[in-house]
């Protein structure tokens, strides 16, 4: 697939918006993973917003507190999957798919909205945040490489979800799990001022069927 080289880039995590402000672009990949549930429903890593039972290593409301590198439900239990940018910052992603696989009914499907980082042209917010960071990796750089998932299902699909955001009211929340302190976030402002932007790049990718 031609998107494959795109999907493989080694970039920052995007983080997924705060529940108290849902009409921010985020909603279009909350509502692209919703699409995809059928009968019972798994979140993995589920934070602020589960699409059906969650799954996360802090307890909150309406979820279950684990790992998902051993989740505490039986064989074949959900119909659905689903992750929100939780993949991302996991580590183990072997174990991690060979548990969603476990616990999926047959005819099961897993998707899932992986982080892409900044688009490559371009010098926005999120570029700039980049170069006032130290380099770091989270989680496993194979979360977005298409064949890391056809190891473990035979159906598996890709596509390029491009959103853009405007202000710093809204630029900010997005790229602060990013920031390492306040002064990077002066930093960053100093650089872009009030009616800055930044478009992330993220991935809906959808799989079915047992390799």
């Amino acid at each position: 697939m031609r998107a494959s080289a795109d999907l493989r880039r080694d970039c920052p995590r995007p983080r997924t918006y705060p529940a108290h402000l849902p009409t921010l672009p985020d909603d279009t990949t909350y509502d692209r993973l919703r699409a995809c549930c059928r009968g019972r429903v798994l979140d993995v890593g589920c934070g602020e917003r589960p699409l059906g039972i969650g799954l996360d290593v802090i307890a909150g409301s309406g979820h279950v507190r684990g790992r998902a590198q051993a989740m505490p439900f039986a064989d074949g239990c959900f119909d659905t999957v689903v992750s929100h940018l939780g993949l991302d910052v996991m580590t183990d992603l072997d174990r991690v798919l060979r548990e969603i696989v476990r616990v999926l009914a047959p005819g099961g499907t897993f998707a899932a909205i992986v982080g892409g980082g900044p688009v490559a042209h371009g010098d926005d917010a999120y570029h700039a945040l980049g170069r006032l960071l130290p380099a770091k990796t989270l989680g496993d750089r194979r979360v977005r490489d298409e064949r890391t998932y056809r190891a473990y299902f035979s159906h598996v699909s890709c596509e390029r979800i491009e959103l853009h955001y405007r202000g710093w009211s809204i630029v900010w929340p997005t790229l602060s799990a990013l920031a390492c302190d306040d002064s990077c976030r002066d930093a960053l402002f100093d650089q872009v001022g009030d009616a800055c932007e930044a478009r992330v790049v993220t991935w809906l990718i959808r799989c079915a069927g047992s390799a």
